[in-house]
Order: C-alpha cells, then sequence, then structure tokens
C-alpha cells in the first residue's frame, strides 16, 4: 500500500545498480530546467519572454564510511575511477509509492572522518538523459 501524507525521508534510499548506498543517512534528488529566452522585436512590453529548454538532474547523498560495505566509498570510488556509468534509482523500500530512475556518473565523492566521531562519505552523481518516473512494487 503506498505512503500517504508526507513521506518519512528514512523510507527513500539512492540505489546504484539495484543495489542500496550502504547505511545511507540522507539522499537528495534535484531536477532542472533551463529556459531558453525567446524573446524578440515582437514581444509585446519590455519583459523577457522564455520557453521551457533543456532539464537535467541529480542526486546525491551522504552515508557512513565502512570499508567493507556492499555498496559504500569503494565501490563509487571504482565507479568514480573509471568513469562508470550507472543505473541509479532514488525511491521509497514502500511497494506503490512514486521512485525516479536513470543513467548517471559520479561527479564527486569526498569522505569526512572527525576525531571520535563516525566517518561519513558524500556523493554526487550527474544524471546523463532522461529520469524516469515508476511506481516501486
Amino acid at each position: 500500500m503506498p505512503t500517504t501524507g508526507t513521506v518519512n525521508g528514512r523510507l527513500i534510499k539512492i540505489y546504484v545498480d539495484n543495489t542500496a548506498v550502504t547505511c545511507q543517512t540522507n539522499s537528495t534528488l534535484e531536477m532542472t530546467m533551463e529556459p531558453r529566452e525567446s524573446t524578440c522585436k515582437d514581444t509585446v512590453g519590455n519583459a523577457a519572454a522564455f520557453l521551457a529548454g533543456r532539464t537535467s538532474w541529480t542526486m546525491g547523498g551522504e552515508a557512513k564510511l565502512a570499508f567493507d560495505a556492499t555498496k559504500g566509498f569503494s565501490a563509487l570510488y571504482t565507479a568514480w575511477k573509471n568513469g562508470s556509468q550507472l543505473a541509479l534509482a532514488f525511491q521509497s523500500t514502500v511497494s506503490g509509492d512514486k521512485g525516479y530512475s536513470g543513467i548517471g556518473f559520479i561527479t564527486s565523492l569526498s569522505a569526512d572522518t572527525p576525531d571520535n566521531e563516525d566517518s561519513t562519505f558524500s556523493f554526487s552523481i550527474q544524471g546523463s538523459g532522461a529520469l524516469t518516473e515508476f511506481t516501486t512494487s
């Protein structure tokens, strides 16, 4: 049964090649559209006019750093180093909820290792091509 009301962020994870990034603490999906200016001498008034332009999307997140994680820092490092194309999903674990999938590349990866605290890492992914909405099953 799909989630109703405000979605608890704990339910949503980023998946890389069908496996969730291990021990995520935050995940983000950003979709943008770059409008293109279409103003000409025939445009009424002095205001600029725009039409829809290219769309793009990014995903990113933060997770606990564990070198033995199935889909953790080391796996993302390898994908970044090799410039590997990754199958990605931003989705809930609840059947019937909406999710978003596409192909992308790791564009940044960083580790944070504060004294006497959990080590974490952050990653950014640039989507390549369309982002598709789907329903989780």
